[in-house]
């Protein structure tokens, strides 16, 4: 900050200080023997100069601060002996002890203690940084948010209970009140610090207002419930109160310079731009970290969790967490009157990684909750990829296209996973889904991506962010390829592909150049008619018969013919390579198709068909 509060005691407190250290020095003279070089003997001392090298603040309680000022002061000694006329310039460094009050714009500030600078002596007990915002670790939240309630909710460190902001507002001596902030509701919530006239919006007549409001006011806009849900309007609540608890001191050093300054609002969306944080990302991360564990805390927030999974277990007779873990956070949700992905988020964080696979919203829908063995993924990797990107990577990533053991998986329900019957089945439909072992399994079977979030206000998000892909989410993510056969059990894979490589090459060598050979061979392979074939490319038999001959066709028809027959890749690949026609990559629709006959094959044909169409594929 170049508004810094170093600056501001220089500029508002140097003669203080000044003259506080001037007295300490003339009165501590004989501390200063044996620095001088050129004097034989200690005269007049004098203060020449002094400089503010650093500060450190310490919280107080409500708006007092106290601060170690750490300065260096140039010193000039003089001769003492009238037989010489010579003098020395000194540096020593010295500790002012002094404590304010921020709201009172430091009028009553007040020096404390003078003392020679010892590096370390000086006891931070509740430090704050050079911004005055407090300084919370990860690993603290937990133990600031218990105390918060401690002070202001303490009946919900004895049992579960609901947080309702309401009572957390009266008990806190703040007040709430129910408007629309801006016209587009890019703010959800505002809280004053000063008594201020502000503007609103006015719905009814489309228009902005000005209002006279209090200090201590929380002002929440209606349309995050409509937006979003009650547990979006709790949190913005609960996050209006954190700043009021911990970033007052914050926003009064703001005020210090610009007397103007009168809220602190948050809007939709928030993030963490780059890896130095500002001042104000590093408040709205405390309040949005703070928040949901004041509402959930950690030792009550286990108890009821433990108390609802033992209660679904009995009901369902299931026994494995992730068969339950849906329902399981939905009615944490409920009890605590969070948001679901606040629920699922808090379940992560204090140890149930199961529901990190539970609720992740990819293309229109929620994918099946699944999960794997503890501690595989990294907090920004995934399972779960939607059709876009998989289209994609396929497309730009050399690895995900080329590598021969990628193109052993299969897209089944977002992910992609290695084609065996232990991890793919057929649904009562007939469309391919995983297994039940799979979904309990997805380390042994399914390639993993990594996930950043797109735009540049968005890089480096704290982890949480990741796991916030639900429906109503408002952060937009970007996939990149893992790894490939190596997040496969390793026994399994080698099992697996071999079974796989052996029938499809045996296959393959039996394959001529002669294109018409070929597509007869895999016909008859896989025991399918020309009707059948036609009926499935909805195409009349002559046509079919036509393409398998070379006489008519694109390289669009013989691709649908060689998803109808299931073909794995590298018999599609070798037949499309001796056919009369060829792929162009540059192609959007010869890229879908593409990738279709390497990750689509073994899917229901009208299921490839609904894929393609939906990639604007015209059949």
């Amino acid at each position: 900050m170049a508004r810094s509060f170093t600056t501001y005691l220089h500029e508002y407190f140097y003669e203080e200080l000044f003259n506080a250290l001037d007295d300490y020095i003339d009165s501590h003279t004989s501390d200063l023997r044996n620095k001088y070089s050129r004097l034989h003997k200690i005269g007049t001392v004098e203060l020449s100069d002094m400089d503010i090298k650093t500060v450190h603040v310490d919280d107080g309680n409500e708006m007092d601060i106290s601060m170690e000022i750490v300065v260096s002061a140039s010193i000039i000694v003089k001769e003492g002996d009238y037989h010489y006329d010579e003098e020395d310039e000194i540096e020593e460094w010295y500790s002012i002890s002094a404590k304010g009050n921020l709201s009172r714009r430091m009028s009553d500030f007040e020096i404390c203690l003078v003392s020679a600078y010892q590096k370390g002596s000086y006891r931070r007990l509740n430090p704050l940084s050079t911004d005055f915002v407090p300084q919370i670790k990860k690993n603290e939240l937990d133990k600031i948010a218990e105390n918060f309630l401690l002070k202001y909710y303490p009946e919900a460190l004895l049992q579960p209970v609901w947080i309702d902001p309401d009572v957390l507002v009266s008990k806190m001596g703040l007040e709430k009140e129910v408007c629309s902030i801006t016209a587009d509701c890019s703010v959800f919530g505002r809280i004053y610090f000063h008594d201020t006239d502000a503007a609103f919006y006015d719905e009814e007549h489309e228009r902005s207002i000005t209002r006279h409001v209090k200090a201590g006011t929380i002002f929440v806009d209606p349309q995050v419930f409509f937006l979003r849900n009650l547990g979006a309007l709790n949190n913005t609540i609960v996050h209006e109160c954190v700043h009021w608890e911990y970033h007052r001191k914050a926003f009064e050093l703001e005020c210090l310079f610009d007397s103007k300054l009168t809220q602190i609002e948050c809007q939709v969306v928030g993030g963490i731009r780059g890896h130095k944080w500002s001042k104000s990302e590093t408040i709205e991360w405390q309040a949005n970290s703070l928040a949901p564990r004041i509402q959930m805390p950690a030792g009550m927030f286990r108890r009821k969790a433990e108390q609802v999974i033992r209660q679904y277990k009995q009901s369902t007779g299931m026994s494995a967490l992730i068969d339950i873990i849906e329902p399981v956070i939905d009615e944490l949700a409920q009890f605590f009157c969070v948001s679901r992905a606040a629920a699922k988020i808090r379940m992560v964080n204090l140890g149930y990684e199961e529901a990190a696979g539970a609720f992740i919203w990819v293309d229109g829908h929620y994918v099946k909750a699944h999960t794997w063995k503890k501690g595989f993924l990294k907090s920004n990797q995934t399972f779960t990829v939607d059709e876009e990107t998989i289209l994609s990577l396929a497309i730009r990533s050399y690895d995900l296209r080329d590598t021969k053991e990628s193109k052993h998986f299969i897209y089944v329900d977002s992910h992609l996973v290695l084609r065996d019957g232990m991890y793919i089945k057929r649904d009562e439909n007939g469309i391919l889904a995983l297994t039940d072992y799979a979904l309990h399994h997805m380390d042994e079977c399914c390639i993993a991506f990594e996930l950043s979030i797109k735009g540049g206000r968005y890089e480096a998000y704290h982890t949480e962010c990741f796991l916030n892909r639900s429906q109503d989410a408002q952060v937009m993510f970007e996939c990149k390829y893992s790894g490939g056969l190596e997040h496969a059990k390793k026994e399994r894979q080698i099992e697996v592909l071999g079974d796989l490589i052996e029938e499809e090459m045996t296959m393959y060598n039996s394959l001529p150049n002669d294109y018409v050979t070929c597509m007869d061979i895999v016909r008859k392979w896989k025991k399918m008619t020309y009707n059948e074939i036609a009926e499935e490319t909805h195409v009349d038999e002559k046509t079919v018969r036509r393409v398998f001959h070379g006489e008519s066709g694109s390289i669009k028809r013989l691709a649908t013919i060689c998803l109808s027959m299931q073909l794995p890749p590298i018999i599609s690949q070798h037949i499309i390579e001796k056919s009369p026609w060829s792929f162009h990559l540059v192609d959007k629709e010869h890229q879908t198709i593409h990738f279709a006959l390497q990750h689509y094959y073994a899917q229901r044909y009208d299921a490839i068909e609904e894929f393609l169409q939906r990639r604007g594929v015209a059949l």
